[in-house]
Protein backbone atom coordinates (compact mmCIF):
# COMPACT_ATOMS: atom_id res chain seq x y z
CA UNK A 1 0.00 0.00 0.00
CA UNK A 2 1.25 3.42 -1.24
CA UNK A 3 1.96 5.51 1.74
CA UNK A 4 2.44 9.92 1.69
CA UNK A 5 4.59 11.15 4.04
CA UNK A 6 4.78 15.08 5.35
CA UNK A 7 7.83 17.22 4.93
CA UNK A 8 8.92 16.94 8.52
CA UNK A 9 8.76 12.94 8.55
CA UNK A 10 10.48 12.85 5.31
CA UNK A 11 13.02 14.96 7.72
CA UNK A 12 12.59 13.07 10.29
CA UNK A 13 13.59 9.43 8.41
CA UNK A 14 16.95 11.31 7.06
CA UNK A 15 17.88 12.37 10.18
CA UNK A 16 17.59 9.09 11.32
CA UNK A 17 19.51 7.74 8.11
CA UNK A 18 22.28 10.01 8.94
CA UNK A 19 22.19 8.73 12.81
CA UNK A 20 23.11 5.02 11.43
CA UNK A 21 25.43 6.55 9.02
CA UNK A 22 27.58 7.97 11.96
CA UNK A 23 27.09 4.86 14.51
CA UNK A 24 27.63 2.42 11.29
CA UNK A 25 31.48 4.57 10.13
CA UNK A 26 32.48 5.57 13.97
CA UNK A 27 35.79 4.64 14.33
CA UNK A 28 35.51 5.19 18.28
CA UNK A 29 33.93 2.32 19.09
CA UNK A 30 33.93 -0.98 21.65
CA UNK A 31 32.95 -4.39 21.40
CA UNK A 32 30.56 -5.93 23.24
CA UNK A 33 29.74 -8.68 24.83
CA UNK A 34 26.34 -10.23 23.13
CA UNK A 35 23.77 -12.77 24.77
CA UNK A 36 23.42 -14.00 20.98
CA UNK A 37 25.98 -15.32 19.31
CA UNK A 38 24.34 -14.29 16.24
CA UNK A 39 24.45 -10.47 17.07
CA UNK A 40 27.17 -8.55 16.81
CA UNK A 41 26.89 -5.79 19.62
CA UNK A 42 29.19 -2.54 20.07
CA UNK A 43 29.35 0.83 21.44
CA UNK A 44 29.61 4.06 19.85
CA UNK A 45 30.92 7.70 20.55
CA UNK A 46 29.55 10.28 18.31
CA UNK A 47 30.97 13.42 17.74
CA UNK A 48 29.15 15.98 19.93
CA UNK A 49 27.34 13.72 21.82
CA UNK A 50 27.36 13.31 25.57
CA UNK A 51 25.76 9.97 25.49
CA UNK A 52 27.04 6.45 23.90
CA UNK A 53 25.31 5.01 21.24
CA UNK A 54 24.70 1.19 20.82
CA UNK A 55 24.38 -0.49 17.87
CA UNK A 56 23.76 -4.09 16.99
CA UNK A 57 23.53 -6.21 13.80
CA UNK A 58 22.56 -9.58 12.91
CA UNK A 59 20.95 -11.94 10.35
CA UNK A 60 17.69 -13.01 9.98
CA UNK A 61 15.99 -15.98 8.09
CA UNK A 62 12.65 -13.85 6.76
CA UNK A 63 11.69 -11.15 4.71
CA UNK A 64 12.73 -7.54 5.53
CA UNK A 65 8.85 -7.05 5.56
CA UNK A 66 8.20 -9.05 7.96
CA UNK A 67 11.35 -8.44 9.58
CA UNK A 68 9.72 -4.33 9.55
CA UNK A 69 6.19 -5.76 10.34
CA UNK A 70 7.80 -7.55 13.87
CA UNK A 71 9.01 -5.03 15.39
CA UNK A 72 6.41 -2.21 14.77
CA UNK A 73 3.80 -3.62 15.90
CA UNK A 74 5.73 -5.11 19.12
CA UNK A 75 5.50 -1.81 19.89
CA UNK A 76 2.11 -2.08 20.86
CA UNK A 77 1.19 -5.52 20.73
CA UNK A 78 -0.52 -8.07 23.32
CA UNK A 79 2.94 -9.46 24.51
CA UNK A 80 4.50 -6.09 25.41
CA UNK A 81 1.19 -4.70 27.07
CA UNK A 82 1.22 -7.96 29.27
CA UNK A 83 4.63 -6.61 30.99
CA UNK A 84 3.20 -3.51 32.14
CA UNK A 85 3.79 -3.70 36.35
CA UNK A 86 5.49 -7.23 35.64
CA UNK A 87 8.66 -7.40 33.27
CA UNK A 88 11.26 -5.04 32.25
CA UNK A 89 10.20 -2.29 35.15
CA UNK A 90 7.40 -1.19 32.36
CA UNK A 91 4.88 0.68 34.38
CA UNK A 92 2.79 2.49 31.79
CA UNK A 93 2.59 2.49 27.71
CA UNK A 94 0.45 4.60 25.63
CA UNK A 95 0.20 4.11 22.21
CA UNK A 96 -1.99 6.48 19.63
CA UNK A 97 -1.85 5.52 16.12
CA UNK A 98 -1.28 8.64 13.86
CA UNK A 99 -1.52 6.77 10.43
CA UNK A 100 -0.68 3.82 8.49
CA UNK A 101 2.80 4.21 8.86
CA UNK A 102 2.91 6.40 12.26
CA UNK A 103 2.32 6.51 15.94
CA UNK A 104 2.93 8.15 19.31
CA UNK A 105 4.11 6.00 21.57
CA UNK A 106 4.37 6.99 25.31
CA UNK A 107 6.29 4.51 27.78
CA UNK A 108 7.06 5.00 31.49
CA UNK A 109 9.96 2.38 33.04
CA UNK A 110 11.33 2.16 36.64
CA UNK A 111 14.73 1.10 36.51
CA UNK A 112 14.52 0.20 39.84
CA UNK A 113 17.86 1.87 40.76
CA UNK A 114 16.94 3.70 44.54
CA UNK A 115 18.68 6.10 43.60
CA UNK A 116 16.51 7.25 40.56
CA UNK A 117 13.39 8.50 42.79
CA UNK A 118 11.30 9.21 39.82
CA UNK A 119 9.99 6.94 36.51
CA UNK A 120 11.77 7.59 33.70
CA UNK A 121 9.69 8.78 30.38
CA UNK A 122 10.37 8.29 26.66
CA UNK A 123 7.70 10.27 24.58
CA UNK A 124 7.91 9.07 21.22
CA UNK A 125 6.78 8.85 17.75
CA UNK A 126 7.82 6.30 15.72
CA UNK A 127 7.48 6.17 11.68
CA UNK A 128 8.16 3.31 9.26
CA UNK A 129 9.40 3.57 5.35
CA UNK A 130 10.48 2.34 2.25
CA UNK A 131 13.78 3.22 1.69
CA UNK A 132 15.83 3.79 -1.70
CA UNK A 133 19.01 4.83 -0.59
CA UNK A 134 21.93 3.43 2.17
CA UNK A 135 20.57 1.63 4.20
CA UNK A 136 18.07 0.15 1.55
CA UNK A 137 15.01 -1.38 2.05
CA UNK A 138 12.17 -0.63 5.06
CA UNK A 139 13.35 1.29 8.06
CA UNK A 140 12.22 2.59 11.30
CA UNK A 141 12.85 5.66 13.23
CA UNK A 142 11.85 6.48 16.93
CA UNK A 143 12.68 9.41 18.26
CA UNK A 144 11.89 12.21 21.19
CA UNK A 145 8.15 14.10 20.66
CA UNK A 146 6.80 16.40 22.79
CA UNK A 147 3.53 17.19 21.61
CA UNK A 148 1.14 16.88 24.37
CA UNK A 149 -0.76 13.82 23.43
CA UNK A 150 -0.86 12.27 26.52
CA UNK A 151 -1.35 13.88 29.88
CA UNK A 152 2.03 14.40 31.67
CA UNK A 153 2.75 13.12 35.49
CA UNK A 154 5.18 15.31 37.77
CA UNK A 155 6.72 12.30 38.93
CA UNK A 156 8.18 11.01 36.02
CA UNK A 157 11.21 12.42 34.80
CA UNK A 158 11.12 12.95 31.40
CA UNK A 159 14.18 11.25 29.37
CA UNK A 160 15.08 10.97 25.84
CA UNK A 161 15.54 8.28 22.80
CA UNK A 162 16.58 7.84 19.39
CA UNK A 163 16.09 4.35 18.22
CA UNK A 164 16.93 3.52 13.97
CA UNK A 165 15.74 0.21 12.57
CA UNK A 166 16.98 -0.65 9.53
CA UNK A 167 15.98 -3.94 7.60
CA UNK A 168 18.31 -4.79 4.36
CA UNK A 169 16.94 -7.55 2.20
CA UNK A 170 20.04 -10.13 1.00
CA UNK A 171 20.34 -12.54 -1.45
CA UNK A 172 18.11 -15.87 -0.03
CA UNK A 173 19.73 -19.14 0.62
CA UNK A 174 17.63 -21.67 -1.25
CA UNK A 175 14.08 -20.86 -0.76
CA UNK A 176 14.90 -18.74 2.22
CA UNK A 177 14.98 -14.98 2.45
CA UNK A 178 17.64 -13.32 4.48
CA UNK A 179 17.58 -9.91 5.99
CA UNK A 180 20.41 -7.42 7.43
CA UNK A 181 19.12 -6.23 10.40
CA UNK A 182 20.02 -3.10 12.40
CA UNK A 183 19.46 -1.47 15.24
CA UNK A 184 21.20 1.60 16.94
CA UNK A 185 20.01 3.63 19.87
CA UNK A 186 20.85 6.18 22.05
CA UNK A 187 19.57 6.88 25.71
CA UNK A 188 19.83 10.00 28.07
CA UNK A 189 18.29 9.13 31.16
CA UNK A 190 18.82 13.06 32.39
CA UNK A 191 20.75 13.60 35.54
CA UNK A 192 23.88 11.86 36.77
CA UNK A 193 23.05 8.06 36.16
CA UNK A 194 24.72 5.15 37.69
CA UNK A 195 26.75 2.77 35.31
CA UNK A 196 24.35 0.23 36.11
CA UNK A 197 20.95 1.93 36.01
CA UNK A 198 22.06 2.73 31.79
CA UNK A 199 23.19 -1.14 31.34
CA UNK A 200 19.38 -1.87 32.29
CA UNK A 201 18.36 -0.59 29.66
Amino acid sequence: ESQDYTQEEKHIIEEGKNFYAKCKDSKATRELQSPDDEVEMKIAHLDGDKVATGCAKTIVDASSEECAAWVYTHLNSRGTRSKIGKEGGIVDLKVKKISNHSLYYFLTRDLGIPLLKKHRGFRTKAIWSKSDSEPEGIVIDINDNREDIFPTNKNVKLASVHTFWSFEPLDPIGDIQQTAVSFVTKIDLGGNIPTIAMNKI
